[in-house]
């Protein structure tokens, strides 16, 4: 959905536009399926696919005796993780300022940016389209010295089924909104 002004975003009835189109547009649907569908398949889960096409071509009969014989196994992670090669050799991260070096290694130490890196470039492949965030979690196996539980941060990956975007009216290649489902 697009706004017209930034401050749509604030308009009760514009958000309640924007929930209605999410929750019951056609297209948000289908998005969201196929990307769910890739999920699946790319992590090997194709029997309830392969079943489906079965039964459309064979019938019933032909699945029920089927059932047990067709294969969960998927070609679509090979084929995925050999065409995601940008992080096949480990990455060079250079700071701007070589102060800031330092604090750049231990940052991408701490959030294993190197195999997580691998794994978005693997994602983006077979989504074509991925939101990464740093969120907050809470760390109950590290407590402070008042015994709470310490924050930590970790990425999170969403593929384009599990969120949708409120474009911004003056740059439609920025989202003014982001909203996770």
């Amino acid at each position: 959905m697009k706004a017209v002004l930034e401050s749509d975003i604030l308009n009760e009835a514009f958000r309640k536009a924007v929930i209605i189109e999410i929750t019951r547009g056609e297209e948000a649907r289908a998005r969201k399926e196929e990307h769910e569908r890739r999920e699946q398949v790319y992590k090997d889960g194709t029997r309830e696919y392969a079943t489906r096409l079965v039964q459309l071509e064979m019938g019933n009969a032909a699945v029920l005796e089927m059932q047990h014989r067709i294969p969960n196994i998927s070609i679509t992670k090979k084929i995925v993780n050999k065409k995601a090669r940008v992080y096949k050799d480990t990455p060079v991260r250079k700071a701007t300022n070589e102060a800031d070096q330092p604090k750049l290694d231990t940052l991408a130490k701490y959030l294993k940016l190197d195999s997580w890196g691998k794994k978005i470039n693997r994602k983006v492949e077979l989504h074509q389209n991925m939101e990464v965030r740093v969120l907050p979690y809470e760390n109950k196996a590290e407590l402070d010295a008042g015994g709470r539980p310490t924050w930590d941060i970790k990425l999170a990956l969403f593929h384009a089924g599990r969120y949708d975007v409120i474009e911004d009216p003056n740059d439609p290649t920025t989202p003014l909104a982001v909203i996770l489902s």
